[in-house]
């Protein structure tokens, strides 16, 4: 019997390594179908976590007249980009639309810090943004009783903060900037290019050869950016936006009808019967106001004919600056753009009839983004990869 027992021992010895194979295999093709799952779950959460509600990171538009900043898909703030100081001594005293109830004081100024005649002054742009980014805190001792009674929503800094910045934005701004946002808690600042962020905001592919324009009508300016292979090949400003709109509604009123009216009330005419080409509607507005000579009281009813009548030059500005753009570019270029679309974003791109005022001008088809308001601050935490995108030439 012995030498059967060391037959069987030794054939089991012989085949033992196949068994072990056999159940390693087994264990391999358990463990690869396990890498496969955390393989499809990695890329399901990646996909989510650029959607724009998955993305929690703090974003901010940071126009030339107003400031919009988002967290987790929802609106924070969303106030003019002013700052009102007292004259004899040079202290902020409020910020955003409480900076605007201020302005009628005595000894009160207003002033636009990320305008760019008000230059980069780096204690400005910091008070501004500070203003908006405290918790409620006074911005010196002599608003320290009304530091309670803000109604603006507290935004308490966090590890990071994407912000878009226009085209003609310098480096020294940008620097103010960024050091701004540090001093204020922020670890880390993004600077995307706004005309970036909308195009990603949209879904365009903009890493391709294939061309793509986007026109930002904002308040203090108009920006006109064509995209193409992950950045800015030609970057234009034009210092016309929706600011000279009102103002060319405020001197159509002094000139047509002799009645004087502030820049607020230009800016409601505007938004309730402007546009930018006439139209033939029964809507009016009714007007009240006292003669600039005489001191009459007078009542006057004003219709889009009358407000696309005097808005129609600064217009024809905007469309000198797109028509030069068109003409500077390559043809591949401008065959992409002339077989694609223009697409509109910023508050200047809500005006009735700007699309198709720009696009019987240029004779290529033009839309108006979604939300062309909030676009750039709903997507430009989503454009981090193009965060270098800015145009060389930085018109």
């Amino acid at each position: 019997m012995r030498p059967t027992r060391i037959r069987v021992k030794a054939m089991t010895k012989m085949w033992d390594p196949l068994f072990r194979f056999a159940f390693n295999r087994g264990k391999i093709e358990l463990i690869d179908e396990r890498i496969k799952e955390l393989q499809e779950l990695k890329k399901r959460l990646e996909a989510e976590g650029m959607h724009p509600k998955g993305h929690s990171m703090i974003s901010m538009d940071l126009g030339s007249s107003k400031i919009v900043i988002m967290k987790n898909d929802k609106i924070i703030i969303e106030e003019p980009a002013v700052i009102a100081y007292m004259a004899p001594t040079r202290q902020v005293i409020a910020v955003g639309n409480e900076a605007n109830e201020r302005c009628r004081m005595q000894h009160m100024k207003l002033i636009h810090p990320m305008k760019e005649e008000e230059g980069t002054d780096f204690n400005c742009i910091e008070s501004l943004l500070k203003g908006f980014t405290t918790q409620g805190e006074s911005l010196n001792k002599w608003h320290k009783r009304e530091a309670s009674n803000r109604k603006r929503n507290a935004l308490l800094p966090t590890s990071e903060i994407a912000v878009g910045i226009s085209l003609n934005c310098t480096y020294a701004k940008r620097r103010c900037i960024q050091e701004a946002l540090e001093n204020i808690g922020f670890k880390k600042v993004h600077m995307i290019p706004e005309a970036i962020a909308a195009a990603v905001g949209m879904g365009m592919e903009i890493q391709k050869t294939r061309g793509r324009m986007i026109i930002d009508l904002g308040g203090g300016w108009s920006q006109i950016a064509v995209l193409s292979l992950g950045g800015i090949v030609v970057g234009k400003t034009i210092a016309v936006g929706g600011d000279d709109l009102t103002w060319a509604i405020k001197k159509g009123l002094q000139k047509d009808f002799h009645i004087g009216v502030s820049l607020q009330m230009a800016e409601k005419i505007k938004q309730d019967i402007g546009a930018a080409l006439p139209i033939e509607d029964t809507k009016k507005y009714t007007l009240r106001g006292l003669h600039l000579y005489t001191a009459e009281l007078l009542e006057i009813a004003l219709t889009a004919k009358d407000i696309a009548q005097w808005i129609d030059e600064p217009l024809k500005q905007i469309e000198g600056g797109i028509i030069s753009v068109l003409e500077s570019i390559s043809p591949e270029l401008f065959n992409d753009i002339a077989s694609d679309k223009i697409v509109l974003t910023g508050g200047g791109a809500l005006l009735p009839r700007i699309a198709e005022r720009l696009q019987e001008k240029t004779k290529i088809k033009v839309t108006v983004a979604d939300d062309p308001l909030h676009l750039v601050a709903r997507s430009v935490g989503l454009a981090l990869p193009y965060e270098k995108g800015f145009a060389k030439d930085g018109e």
